[in-house]
């Protein structure tokens, strides 16, 4: 029986072997018969063996868990490419040497908001187990947020930053670009300490430049000076264009450049260089440590780069989510190095070869043991303390509202700290339109906020804000600016009062120029702040001044200068001052007036805020007086009447901030717009009773 059962084995591997020997070339003819004398020779146990092992292999990867991560792409720029490679190369090794196995999709948003979001949709409908967003716009990840959280998936940010708001991210892993942009202010503090410097900055919204040019600015000394800026959005072109625009009339204002990534400082090194200008007398310094830009530091075209990794960083990352949907805790916020690397420190460059990913995913330790006790404790403690949760509308990224914004955050970590009631406080950025304000209120009110804060650039669009807060019950606050007449209840009010500052630099022409006639630049219409520095302006000038004419600019340096370069083009002495009505309208007047060669001869320049830029103008005689008020002390005086009001007590209806008129002589009488004024504010203004 046991020799028949061999024969008949024997005959039907002949069999298959003729069936697939009719299938092949004549090519494989040698190969068959090999394969044939082979499998006729084998011992019937082999071929048993041989049999069971897909069987095998399928159970193996049957006991490992599979987690399936969606990860969005910024753009294909090298930046955002090589940090997906490298996110894609520690899959494949936690895939060959971990007991879990990840499958991850990488889609392009191509900086596009709603294909961001779509692409967000398009992993929660296919029930994804995490997502990876690395955005352009801190709002979009935001509203990711939200939605990943309604769907219950846990919702990551990469190399950039999501705007406060409801949702809730995971986790974010990023640079400290507040710590990357100061590295880089402090290297030219110390080795260039009287350089002017010009800004070619990536994309605005994002949450990057915003953080990189507070932390440059910080740092840079005294002797320093941040003379222009303009966005190139990242992109060599871009910064090649804005560079040659700036070179056009170029007349020393800058000897400095700092070019946000590699990209820009391409474009940057290239506009140089065709100039004839590169090291003679502009210099760059920048930020990556990619291969091209830290080429250009070996070789003397840059003088130092702020060195960071995006694949180190997807390591860390991959890190991170694994970890999270291994059960175990994450930090919200993980914090990736940077380095300074100039021709003398090589050896600093992190560096970008994608295999760094695989690196940092081995050797990043996520902090345990004491770190994650703490929250534990601290809910405690914080449950004993009375919460107020703050809804804060946020009118613009333009640098008032951010650092109005800013300041009033460091006031709720020092109430935090040191009262016996906490704030939790959400921002969130109407970008100047109605609709987005309103729906940021419902949004507050839907949630049950205990107050909302509203800038508004419509006085009708906070009139009706405060109807709807009122139909709530919750209190409404507008700061800065001014609801309209109307049946809604602003709890409270806190602002300069626009027709004595207007008012101010009235005065101040009607004495120092009693014969001046004035075009004024005006700021955004409709926010009951244009209309009421114009009435009090007016009404303090001298007889013998006149107002010629006028255009609104929106807040807007770009805007501001396009008003003047059409206004000189058939300049014929209508006007000898210009009234612009804030720092960056006042950026834009005086880049045109030098441009066209007549700032202060005949045309002299009066302004508003006291900002760093425009009180520099004052002091280097560029314009000739600013009216100094202070965004962040009056976040201070804001959040001090919020919280009163939240305790119980009476606050009045309208809250007037301090301003004072600065020129050259008086450089004391500066207000200032440093951050922590706005915790001055706070534990130094009385509320009348």
């Amino acid at each position: 029986m046991k020799l028949l059962r061999r024969v008949f084995v024997l005959m039907l591997v002949l069999l298959m072997v003729v069936v697939l020997a009719a299938c092949q070339s004549d090519t494989d003819t040698a190969s068959d018969n090999s394969e044939e004398a082979a499998a006729t020779t084998a011992p019937e146990s082999v071929e048993e063996e041989e049999a069971e092992a897909p069987a095998e292999e399928s159970e193996e990867m049957a006991e490992k868990p599979t987690f399936k991560i969606g990860y969005i792409q910024a753009s294909s720029d090298a930046y955002y490419q090589m940090q997906a490679d490298a996110a894609q190369l520690v899959v494949d090794h936690i895939n060959e040497n971990e007991d879990y196995n990840v499958e991850m999709t990488v889609v392009l948003s191509e900086g596009q908001a709603e294909k961001e979001l779509a692409n967000i949709e398009d992993f929660i409908a296919q029930n994804y187990d995490a997502i990876i967003d690395f955005t352009f716009a801190a709002e979009t990840a935001q509203r990711g947020a939200q939605l990943a959280n309604e769907a219950g998936i846990p919702f990551f940010v990469v190399g950039s930053t999501a705007a406060d708001g409801p949702g809730q991210v995971t986790s974010t892993v990023k640079g400290d670009f507040g710590v990357m942009g100061g590295m880089i202010g402090s290297y030219i503090a110390d080795n260039y300490p009287d350089s002017n410097v010009a800004i070619v900055e990536g994309a605005l919204g994002q949450g990057i430049v915003e953080l990189f040019e507070e932390g440059f600015e910080e740092n840079l000394g005294p002797g320093n000076a941040i003379v222009q800026k303009a966005p190139a959005d990242w992109n060599a072109e871009k910064a090649q264009n804005i560079m040659n625009d700036w070179l056009t009339n170029y007349d020393g204002e800058f000897d400095m450049v700092y070019a946000m990534n590699a990209d820009i400082y391409l474009g940057v090194v290239r506009a140089l260089e065709d100039a004839g200008l590169l090291n003679d007398p502009i210099k760059i310094i920048t930020h990556n440590g990619r291969p091209e830009d830290f080429e250009g530091v070996m070789e003397g075209k840059a003088i130092a780069t702020n060195s960071n990794s995006p694949t180190y960083e997807s390591g860390v990352l991959m890190k991170v989510v694994t970890t999270h949907l291994l059960g175990e805790t994450v930090p919200e916020l993980v914090i990736t190095p940077a380095t300074m690397v100039d021709i003398d420190t090589p050896e600093n460059l992190l560096g970008w070869e994608l295999d760094k990913g695989v690196v940092a995913f081995e050797e990043y330790v996520i902090g345990e043991g004491a770190e994650a006790e703490a929250p534990a404790e601290e809910s405690e403690e914080m449950a004993e303390k009375p919460i107020f949760k703050i809804g804060y509308i946020q009118a613009s990224s333009d640098a008032y509202y951010q650092m109005q914004a800013d300041a009033a955050q460091l006031v709720i970590d020092y109430i935090n700290e040191n009262e016996d009631f906490e704030v939790e406080m959400t921002v969130v950025l109407s970008e100047g339109q109605a609709e987005k304000e309103l729906a940021n209120i419902e949004d507050f009110i839907a949630q049950d906020y205990d107050a909302i804060i509203d800038f508004t650039f419509a006085a009708e669009t906070a009139q009706r804000g405060a109807q709807l807060a009122n139909e709530a019950g919750i209190p409404f606050f507008v700061v800065g600016s001014t609801a309209a007449d109307g049946p809604g209840q602003v709890t409270s009010t806190v602002k300069g009062d626009f027709g004595v500052m207007g008012g101010m630099i009235g005065s101040y022409i009607a004495d120092n120029y009693p014969d001046s006639n004035v075009a004024i630049v005006e700021g955004a219409l409709g926010q009951g702040i244009v209309e009421l520095f114009e009435e009090g302006f007016e009404e303090n000038l001298g007889p013998g001044n006149a107002i010629v004419q006028k255009a609104p600019a929106d807040w807007n340096a770009e805007k501001a200068q396009n008003i003047m370069n059409d206004w000189l083009t058939n300049y014929d002495g209508e006007f000898d001052m210009v009234y612009a009505m804030n720092a960056d309208i006042y950026l834009g007047v005086v880049r045109a007036l030098e441009d066209a060669g007549l700032l202060n001869d005949p045309i002299k320049i009066i302004t508003h805020n006291g900002r760093p830029e425009d009180f520099e103008g004052v002091m280097e005689g560029k314009a000739i007086a600013t009216n100094s008020n202070s965004p962040t002390y009056e976040s201070g005086v804001l959040m001090k009447v919020v919280t009163t009001h939240l305790l119980g007590e009476t606050v009045p209806e309208l809250v007037i901030t301090p301003a004072t008129m600065v020129d050259i002589d008086t450089p004391e009488n500066l207000l200032g717009w440093e951050l922590d004024k706005g915790v001055v504010a706070y534990q130094e203004y009385e509320i009348g009773e």
